[in-house]
């Protein structure tokens, strides 16, 4: 069996030593890597190191703004480096009200179009905060509900989803629940 490791958990290890961390998690026994930025690496030298290592660049978290505003160059390295997913890991405003979910499903739409023209799939990394209401709807369940679900594929955060918040009656009712796998 596959198993990846979210290279965030590593920040501050990666930080230190980025192809030395790389290193250690393969020696651990991790297959695939999910990476949370990219150091100063060019996609060419990434994609050299994963190789040598033996490593799957399985999926990269990437801020909305950056998605946003950089899309192409995203999509790009993401393509270089042989990503099979892009995930948006935080709305701008975690505070937000409903117009700033309502804007988020529509940003996430047109990113996930593109990246699925790509050869990407984009994913939502939920975290505790979605469990607010709007109107009686959850805000997880607002944004997920305004997606494609071809274009938004949701990551999982198993720590979330064990917390008694996603536990409650209609959290993700409905909804096609993905876990992004790799090969």
């Amino acid at each position: 069996m596959n198993v990846g490791v979210q290279l965030y958990t590593l920040r501050k290890e990666i930080e230190q030593d980025f192809i030395g961390t790389l290193q250690k998690v393969k020696e651990i026994g991790y297959t695939g890597v999910e990476f949370a930025g990219y150091g100063s690496f060019t996609g060419k030298e990434l994609k050299d190191v994963l190789s040598d290592l033996e490593l799957t660049p399985v999926s990269s978290h990437v801020p909305i703004t950056e998605l946003e505003n950089k899309l192409s160059r995203v999509l790009e390295f993401g393509v270089e480096i042989g990503l099979q997913y892009i995930v948006c890991p935080f709305p701008k405003d975690s505070q937000g009200g409903k117009r700033d979910y309502e804007e988020l499903a529509e940003s996430l739409n047109r990113i996930g179009e593109a990246c699925k023209r790509a050869g990407i799939q984009l994913c939502y990394h939920h975290h505790d905060f979605e469990c607010v209401r709007f109107d009686g709807e959850y805000a997880l369940n607002l944004l997920l509900a305004r997606t494609n679900p071809d274009f938004l594929m949701l990551e999982m955060d198993v720590y979330w989803a064990q917390m008694p918040m996603y536990h409650r009656p209609n959290i993700c009712e409905n909804t096609p629940i993905v876990v992004p796998s790799f090969t």
